[in-house]
């Protein structure tokens, strides 16, 4: 069965009138416009205008509730009503909508064969069947949005933390080739002044060795205290000088 929406549309105020209806226009969905409501809502129907009458309550789901079809089967005008509660100044809001029925002359009173009864109530079942399916439809329709926005929104998340992980990653890998350069710039620094210090050691051993020559080739002479407190006097054979004590002198003379 096609599904009938019914606009109820408020223009500012907290009330509505919406088109008139039969009441044989079974699986009526009212679809409202002009305020804002929560993702499922409770909608009152009823007969009756006042609290006196009974009334049904109905969950209705993006924006659209479905009509009961036993207040269209009386004939009489259906009054709605949709209580909102703000929970940021602790207030309450309600809207009321009046949707107007049309009366349709009365059957005759003879009543139907076995077999025209059992046509029509498999009809008003399927009908009915066919009206819940069509209300549970919009709300499924709105829960798979629903979760395709949730999808969505988790994809780009996980989207982000890989392009933070891949920049960090980057960053790593950047330190990383730093620090290994600095480590082998210490290496060879190292390895320099390593070599440095053996030219050096080098050098002073050639330089001791040379002046141990020059001093072999001019000659030399020294005097030094044993450890018996002796006064030691030392020369090569190439000088030609000696000591010698006069009355308690120490006296150069050539040879």
């Amino acid at each position: 069965m096609e599904t009938k929406f019914l606009k109820a549309v408020f223009g500012g105020g907290t009330s509505t009138v919406t088109n008139k209806r039969t009441r044989t226009d079974y699986g009526q969905v009212l679809e409202i416009i002009g305020i804002d409501l929560p993702d499922t809502f409770e909608c009152i129907f009823s007969n009756s205008a006042t609290s006196a009458g009974v009334g049904k309550k109905m969950i209705g789901s993006a924006q659209r509730v479905l009509i009961p079809d036993e207040y269209l089967a009386t004939g009489q005008t259906i009054y709605a009503w949709i209580l909102l509660h703000d929970t940021e100044d602790d207030g309450r809001h309600m809207y009321s909508i009046r949707i107007p029925v049309a009366d349709m002359p009365d059957t005759s009173p003879e009543e139907p064969t076995p077999v025209e009864q059992s046509v029509i109530s498999q009809a008003i079942t399927a009908l009915n069947s066919a009206v819940e399916k069509t209300a549970q439809d919009v709300i499924d329709a709105d829960a798979s949005a629903q979760a395709a926005q949730d999808a969505q929104t988790a994809a780009e998340s996980a989207r982000d933390v890989a392009q933070a992980s891949e920049t960090a990653a980057s960053q790593s890998e950047t330190n990383a080739a730093a620090s290994a350069s600095s480590a082998s710039q210490s290496a060879e620094s190292a390895q320099a002044s390593e070599s440095s210090a053996r030219t050096s050691a080098t050098n002073a051993a050639r330089d001791a060795d040379r002046a141990e020559q020059a001093a072999g080739q001019s000659g030399y002479m020294a005097f030094w205290i044993d450890s018996n407190g002796d006064l030691i006097y030392e020369r090569t054979s190439n000088v030609d000088v000696d000591f010698r004590l006069v009355d308690g002198d120490l006296i150069l003379e050539a040879m």
